[in-house]
């Protein structure tokens, strides 16, 4: 996952992309909240459940940089243990974080991070 700004028609400036091969790009902070976690960006943004921020996608719940702090349920994330070596996180509308191809037009890259997998099994 990075930080893509300016990616594509977002309500929002700081997209969640699924790109690229290089992890010292990929430079995130975690902090613990209870039970849950949450993901910083270099820009200084959580990242967050960010419902219609992709007003031009096939699908509605989009994951963006762009909470401020950790104070709101859509900036946490639940991280599920799949049993297989494999961790996925739970956003705050109970559907998992994916990858999601092609599901913003005129979108670059074309991968972007959705929350919209009903469950943890999916692909």
């Amino acid at each position: 996952m990075r930080l893509c700004p300016l990616c594509g028609p977002g309500t929002q400036s700081y997209s969640v992309s699924v790109h690229g091969t290089d992890p010292k790009q990929n430079v995130f902070a975690s902090s613990v909240v209870g039970d849950k976690i949450a993901l910083r960006a270099i820009n200084g943004y959580y990242m967050a459940v960010c419902y219609n921020c992709w007003p031009t996608s096939n699908h509605g719940t989009p994951a963006f940089f762009s909470a401020i702090d950790t104070t709101t349920a859509e900036s946490l994330w639940f991280p599920v243990n799949l049993k297989n070596g494999n961790w996925v996180l739970q956003g705050s509308n109970g559907m998992y974080l994916t990858r999601c191809a092609g599901c913003v037009p005129n979108g670059r890259p074309i991968d972007f991070a959705f929350i919209h997998v009903a469950s943890p099994d999916y692909g």
